[in-house]
């Protein structure tokens, strides 16, 4: 065995500090000619997952707001989109069951649905109570969801206030449609809540004042806000990229 008596141990004084070399670090981007610079492709986002809307005349957005179609054409959703404006649900869910069907075998499983508001609309025409006009909603996209079934997924918007309707009324309709949906265990995003951006709880007549263009139509900052909700409610991670809610254009 070696003998480590004649070994002597090095002292280095503390905190240590390191000795100067001649090592020249390798250059840093900012310091290399940009025609020397490697090229670095940029990142692209990939599409986000295959969805279905179907509406009366609320999410008329999808083909009249730019950034919402936008954000259709580059996920390639353009023949997902089935609007039927001015029926009732009843109607549309007869007219458009084969058709989501058909969405469905090219590999369409998710589907936001917003129906009711023509139904909602009629309630001072007809003789209907509006939770019964509710529950008639509620059951047209019950029909669907079965029809569909099973692998889809389907998120409901509960239709948000309109000028056409008293707010009493309108209580009624929305609070038994999420009861039903609810019950159902169907996914749901309540417009109205979405429609009141302020946090501050602005009156049924405000909502109806800021929010709207006509007493019926969202604005489309709206409109595009309510949509992103139902696709986050979808586990579909897609931000329709609109100009701030705030200024309610």
């Amino acid at each position: 065995m070696a003998d480590i008596s004649s070994y002597k141990v090095q002292h280095y004084p503390y905190p240590f500090t390191a000795q100067p070399t001649n090592h020249t670090p390798p250059p840093s981007d900012a310091t290399i000619p940009a025609n020397h610079l490697p090229h670095r492709e940029p990142k692209k986002s990939l599409p986000c997952p295959p969805v279905s809307f179907l509406s009366d005349i609320r999410l008329k957005a999808v083909d009249e707001d730019e950034a919402t179609q936008s954000t259709i054409i580059t996920n390639n959703w353009e023949r997902n989109v089935l609007l039927f404006r001015g029926k009732t649900a009843t109607e549309i869910a007869s007219l458009a069951k084969d058709q989501l069907l058909q969405l469905k075998s090219t590999g369409v499983k998710k589907f936001v649905v917003s129906i009711g508001t023509n139904d909602l609309l009629q309630l001072p025409l007809n003789s209907i109570e509006p939770k019964k006009a509710a529950s008639r909603v509620v059951t047209s996209i019950i029909n669907l969801s079965k029809y569909l079934s099973p692998d889809t997924q389907i998120c409901a918007i509960i239709p948000g206030p309109t000028s056409h309707v008293s707010e009493t009324a309108y209580e009624q309709f929305v609070t038994q449609m999420q009861r039903d949906l609810q019950e159902a265990q169907i996914e749901l995003i309540h417009a109205g809540h979405v429609m009141d951006q302020s946090k501050s709880g602005w009156s049924y007549d405000e909502l109806v004042q800021y929010t709207l263009t006509d007493g019926i139509h969202w604005k489309h900052a709206v409109a595009s806000s309510i949509i992103t909700e139902a696709l986050t409610a979808l586990s579909i991670p897609c931000t329709i990229k609109q100009s701030s809610l705030s200024s309610y254009q």
